[in-house]
């Protein structure tokens, strides 16, 4: 079966597959980051709508929310236009593009967008103006999100693949739950890159996170955090007294971080991590990046066999 066709079946579902679970229908895209790490490629085109195997990183995220059953998405964007421009005329109005497609007589190719179409969704576009980190992004959200009582958030930095995992995953666990976090097992190489986290196997229960450790001694497991998240409504209000700690200078890190907000969570016994399937690719950089072209061509049927075709090509 075509794969464009299984994603719209599983979105036309996902109601239905989710009734047990938490009624977390909104999630935050962080989209304000000013791209360093993928210079000079970010320098005109924002990091999030660099391409992997065709289609911008923002469009698996995306995806990957609407799997989950999201129905209201904001993206928090920083102050240049040219982001809400690319994702406005991303996911939104494809009218015209329909009309195009059907005078050319290509409507083979409409299933592909309809898939991406959030023009019947609740779309929303609000600006980081202090450029104060992930939990600023979220903080600058909180007149759309003090209604809800749960939401996600999906950092596009991370990609994962194949988008069936991560967020919806956590979804479907996240009864009974305050917050929840996905979780990747990683090499002892990598461990010093993010935060690890010692987790009770039976109940996911997370007791405590090492910020990056200098050495595997360090780390309690190699269990680390991803960029997805699941909050409870009250976060906003954690950070908001981080922000106001790191105005005055009473901060202990130079921006309001998401995973310095989980000690909340973990003190009371109420962050729980799900292992997600599948794997996670840092896009933010060159190499992560390459690494999930690779991946999602081969995930691709269209493009496996010209990929694995060209390997053979050009390492004989």
């Amino acid at each position: 079966m075509d794969i464009t066709l299984v994603i719209c079946i599983l979105i036309l579902h996902i109601n239905t597959l989710y009734t047990m679970a938490d009624n977390i229908k909104t999630a935050v895209f962080p989209v304000a980051g000013n791209g360093l790490r993928a210079l000079p490629g970010s320098k005109a085109i924002p990091k999030h709508f660099h391409f992997v195997a065709g289609n911008p990183i923002i469009h698996y995220c995306v995806q990957e929310a609407l799997l989950a059953g999201i129905e209201k998405f904001i993206f928090v964007v920083n102050s240049d236009p040219i982001s809400t421009i690319l994702l406005k005329r991303q996911f939104l109005d494809f009218s015209d593009t329909y009309k195009l497609l059907i005078e050319n007589g290509r409507e083979e190719l409409i299933p592909a967008l309809e898939i991406m179409d959030l023009t019947h969704k609740d779309v929303y576009f609000v600006e980081q103006r202090v450029q104060n980190g992930l939990g600023g992004a979220v903080l600058a959200a909180k007149e759309l999100l003090k209604e809800e009582s749960k939401f996600s958030v999906l950092c596009p930095d991370d990609l994962i693949l194949p988008l069936q995992g991560g967020l919806r995953e956590m979804v479907n666990k996240s009864n009974g739950y305050s917050a929840i976090v996905g979780i990747e097992e990683t090499t002892d190489e990598e461990l010093k890159k993010f935060g690890v986290v010692s987790m009770d196997e039976k109940s996911g229960q997370i007791n405590y996170v090492i910020e990056k450790p200098k050495t595997k001694e360090q780390a309690p497991s190699n269990l680390v955090i991803t960029g997805r998240f699941i909050f409870p409504n009250n976060v906003l209000d954690v950070l908001e007294r981080n922000t106001l700690l790191l105005s005055k200078g009473q901060y202990n890190y130079t921006e309001v971080g998401l995973s310095d907000a989980l000690e909340n969570y973990i003190n009371n016994k109420e962050l729980i991590g799900v292992l997600i399937k599948g794997q996670r690719f840092d896009c933010g950089n060159r190499i992560g990046s390459i690494e999930a072209n690779f991946v999602a061509a081969l995930l691709d049927k269209q493009l496996r066999n010209l990929v694995l075709n060209n390997i053979r090509k050009y390492t004989a």
